[in-house]
């Protein structure tokens, strides 16, 4: 009897140690292939899979480790259909809809601790999701929850490639160094020593690691990028520049970009110019690119603005004794106070000399509303409200704003009251309960002691096919000719909010202070007045959001009229203009100013319906800018090839940008400036690198940034003017007084002198 006992004890713990060593394989896979190790994740699966049979969950991980993400979302959907406690299943599914949108990844994998809370597999997959959404501390309690279940060192790497990431390398060493003196046959762990290293400055021990890791994977990218990382460090360019040309990566990578153009420019090779360009138009507030592209003109015999390379590095985190070194001392080298911290979701000057901020101090965590003293650069007060920052609106009379916040579960805002009494900053719910709303329009009464709330979605289904909301079961609620959401009223002074009864009444909708209600009562007017207008807009409800037809709205300035228009494959502009004040409707098609041999989908750009003008932008390939009078049907061809325009009624005048040459990754450019009464066509020609027109309000003041992330303007001799740098991308709001502008860049908070 004892002997059988034996027997079955024995049974029993050598399945657990297989069972165990099974469930091994498939967490190494999931590892590696998290690392974007396809091979290896291969190999590890297979080998699981081998020992257990489960024919679609196979399929599946194959067709996730080829992305056929689709195809595997349907394999590990029917299968969950069999089983739904299967984790497996569960991190299966949530891999392959990782990159889809309104994706359930990080719910399933969570669904699968609950199921299981030892199984570290989801653990590792939630702790990548995390480094996504930049919540660094999130991210390493999954990795550390995920190598504490396990019973095999690779966890660690997640972990130590997290370390890495946040520049934390000396502990990223603490676990890769003894494992891959372990393991010394394993690629990833000599190859993350050896990154730690590098970020050490340690670089014999870093030439150590990489060769034993190029030694086990020599074809791998990552590593020979280390390599000639390396060689740069110890000012080996030739040797780095050899590598670097003898291999690619099989996507874009800006670090081996960013690499080859830096070790181009230190061997003086025309080439470099090309890698910085590329790497500047990804990622153009990039400290290191900022430094290379003003020492690249630094050596050069037109030099363009060095100056501007300066500041855009300072702004971008170079340490200003650093410049110091590599630029001559006839150049300025600002220091700008700042504040840091880790993200900023919204700026708003809210005086001469205070600023609001959304923002996080620190990864993880909760993002609060702080108000920012400018003179002094400190914080004065910090609030805390429930959810997400979504928006905030502030009335342009008194100093109250609305700030909408959205719930992390679902589409309902939470609405909160912010007042402003010189430095006393109070927050409060505007409403007890969330709304039913995915996001908020508001409008203000001239006072500033009320405001109008309503659903934002109008903005999108009112003015464009089909008309309608579509719920989740594919039912269409028609948003013609009821208005459809519900317009609440907040009172600052009482503190109440209510919903308003409007019963679709347009003279009440009218006076809103919303202008997208506004616009709706009006085309709403015409739906009802009109039979023309009506007929279009029910053959628009008839299309669905995949139609090759689609009907759209355009409004004028003063909401006096607007175009109604619908674009299919044979004709992209059949419009419709109606004048709400004589009720009458004038017909347009695209030949009259196209041809009828001629096909292009068109942008709206101006309208004026006094005038009779329309001004149109193609969207093909030529980009023609065309001026059309549908009263006498005569149009002109303003420009052709055309980046962009501004148009500038008070000196009827038009600016217009057009490509001149390609260059891949940024374009030079011809300025004209179109006269129109008389009509005179004026080219200017003393600067090619003008990318975009910020303002043309006024003739003697047309500011534009350039390729080369400066701001200019051009006075009416037509002669240019540096401003100081573009603030393209980066997040920025101007003063009030015009003078100074708040501007978040790498992690550190500005405020910067703003030439008027």
């Amino acid at each position: 009897m004892k002997k059988v006992s034996w027997m079955i004890l024995f049974f029993l713990i050598s399945s657990f140690i297989v069972s165990q060593n099974n469930q091994n394989q498939f967490d190494r896979g999931i590892i590696y292939y998290l690392m974007k190790d396809t091979k290896l994740a291969r190999e590890y699966l297979n080998l699981f899979f081998y020992q257990k049979s489960s024919f679609q969950l196979r399929n599946g991980f194959r067709l996730l480790l080829e992305a056929k993400y689709w195809n595997a979302t349907t394999k590990f959907k029917d299968y969950l259909g069999i089983d739904h406690r299967s984790q497996i299943g569960l991190v299966g599914i949530a891999l392959s809809t990782v990159n889809m949108k309104n994706t359930a990844t990080i719910e399933n994998l969570k669904r699968a601790i609950r199921l299981n809370p030892r199984f570290p597999s989801a653990y590792a997959c939630l702790g990548m999701e995390y480094i996504k959404k930049k919540n660094f501390p999130v991210s390493e309690g999954y990795f550390k929850k995920a190598l504490r279940y396990s019973n095999i060192p690779e966890y660690k790497i997640l972990l130590a490639n997290l370390y890495l990431k946040i520049n934390k390398p000396k502990m990223a060493l603490q676990l890769m160094k003894s494992e891959a003196e372990n393991y010394p046959k394993n690629f990833h762990y000599n190859f993350l020593t050896a990154q730690a290293y590098y970020k050490l400055d340690q670089f014999e021990s870093t030439r150590e690691y990489i060769e034993k890791a190029l030694a086990i994977q020599p074809k791998s990218p990552e590593a020979k990028l280390l390599q000639a990382q390396h060689l740069m460090s110890l000012k080996k360019y030739t040797k780095a520049k050899s590598i670097l040309m003898d291999f690619k990566f099989e996507s874009y990578n800006e670090d081996y970009v960013k690499t080859l153009g830096h070790t181009l420019l230190e061997l003086k090779d025309r080439r470099a110019l090309n890698y910085l360009y590329e790497f500047f138009s990804k990622k153009e507030w990039d400290k290191d690119i900022n430094r290379l592209m003003g020492l690249y003109f630094l050596k050069q015999i037109k030099k363009s603005n060095i100056q501007n390379w300066i500041y855009r590095s300072i702004l971008s985190g170079n340490e200003i004794e650093l410049l110091k070194q590599l630029f001559p001392d006839s150049y300025q080298f600002p220091e700008y106070q700042y504040l840091s911290f880790f993200g900023v979701k919204q700026i708003k000057w809210i005086s001469d000399t205070t600023v609001l901020v959304i923002a996080t101090l620190k990864s993880g965590a909760r993002e609060k509303i702080f108000f920012i003293d400018t003179e002094k650069m400190k914080i004065i007060r910090a609030l805390s409200y429930q959810g997400s920052f979504q928006n905030f609106f502030r009335s342009k009379i008194s100093k109250n704003i609305i700030f909408s916040t959205v719930a992390a579960v679902n589409e309902r805002v939470y609405l909160y009251a912010i007042e402003i009494n010189g430095n006393r900053f109070s927050l409060r719910p505007a409403s007890r309960r969330s709304l039913k709303m995915a996001a908020v329009l508001v409008g203000f009464n001239q006072q500033g002691d009320k405001v109008y709330i309503t659903d934002r979605n109008i903005t999108s289904l009112a003015f464009e096919s089909p008309f309608s909301i579509v719920s989740i079961y594919g039912k269409k609620k028609l948003v013609y000719p009821v208005y459809p959401f519900p317009i609440y009223q907040y009172d600052f002074n009482r503190k109440t909010i209510f919903q308003l009864k409007i019963n679709n009444q347009l003279d009440q909708l009218e006076n809103i202070p919303i202008r997208n209600i506004q616009k709706y009562a009006i085309v709403c007017r015409a739906y009802q007045n009109n039979s023309q207008i009506s007929d279009l807009i029910q053959r628009g409800q008839k299309f669905d959001l995949t139609s090759s037809k689609v009907i759209k709205v355009h409004f004028d300035k003063d909401l006096s009229a607007f175009i109604i228009y619908l674009s299919d494959l044979k004709n992209a502009f059949q419009a419709l203009i109606y004048d709400e004040l004589k009720n009458r409707v004038e017909r347009v098609d695209g030949t009259m100013f196209l041809g009828k041999e001629r096909y292009a989908a068109v942008e709206i750009c101006h309208f004026n319906p006094r005038r009779k003008e329309i001004f149109i932008l193609t969207k093909d390939k030529k980009r023609d800018l065309i001026e059309f009078n549908y009263a006498s049907y005569l149009y002109s061809m303003l420009a052709k090839d055309v980046n962009d325009f501004c148009k500038n009624p008070r000196e009827k005048m038009i600016v217009v940008l057009t490509e001149r040459s390609n260059n891949i990754f940024y374009k030079d450019t011809n300025l004209e400036l179109i006269f129109r009464q008389p009509f005179i066509k004026n080219k200017i020609t003393s600067r090619r690198n003008l990318n975009k027109i910020c303002n043309c309000q006024s003739n003697d003041r047309i500011c534009f940034t350039t390729n080369n992330g400066e701001r200019v303007r051009m006075d009416d001799q037509y002669k240019f003017h540096y401003q100081g740098v573009s603030l393209k991308n980066a997040l920025h709001d101007i003063s009030p007084a015009y003078d100074k502008v708040s501007v978040f860049v790498n992690g550190r908070l500005f405020v910067i002198d703003w030439a008027k």
